[in-house]
């Protein structure tokens, strides 16, 4: 009488084991980590061409998203009436430049969970179209997906330091942008 419950207790870890071993787990594919990277990354820039900064900001990595939410819906209005205020010549111009830009016209750098995106785009103009620099933007790796990574300080908590390669890029920006950005939250 003894040994039934110890051979039930004994059945019974081995078929948790087993299924333990046997039970799908997501593993998100390393072929597709790229092509993820540069779908995000077109995203991105379209969005920063439409002046559309509510998918920008989705785009930032969750820990920006979680320290700064209040700024960022705040930001995130008021931005958006200034949109609505641009003339119609204006909006137009803005579409046909996130219309230009795709996958063949940026170009990504990557090491492990970081990477660095840049590339060109489209500005329409008086006298026809010319091609333009798009910003370099700094991503980080979490959660099954990339996210825009800006040095701020919930990041350096939540991510780390990203590697030198990247580093450079996010201190090379116009520091004139960035107390902008200061200025705006």
């Amino acid at each position: 009488m003894r040994a039934l419950p110890i051979i039930v207790v004994v059945l019974a870890v081995i078929a948790a084991v087993v299924g333990w071993f046997t039970a799908p787990r997501y593993r998100p594919p390393e072929q597709a980590d790229k092509a993820r990277l540069m779908e995000r990354a077109v995203a991105y820039y379209k969005a920063s061409r439409l002046l559309d900064y509510e998918t920008m900001c989705q785009m930032y990595t969750p820990a920006h998203q979680l320290a700064e939410a209040e700024a960022l819906r705040s930001m995130i209005e008021e931005r958006e009436e200034t949109r609505r205020a641009l003339a119609d010549k204006t909006l137009e111009d803005l579409q046909f430049s996130a219309d230009s830009i795709s996958a063949e016209h940026i170009k990504l750098e990557v090491e492990g969970g970081w990477a660095v995106a840049s590339g060109t785009y489209m500005m329409a103009g008086e006298s026809g179209s010319f091609p333009l620099p798009l910003e370099h933007t700094v991503w980080v790796r979490d959660a099954g997906d990339w996210w825009i990574y800006s040095l701020k300080s919930e990041e350096l908590n939540a991510y780390g330091n990203p590697p030198d390669f990247a580093r450079e890029k996010l201190q090379l920006r116009d520091p004139l942008l960035v107390e902008q950005e200061k200025a705006a939250q």
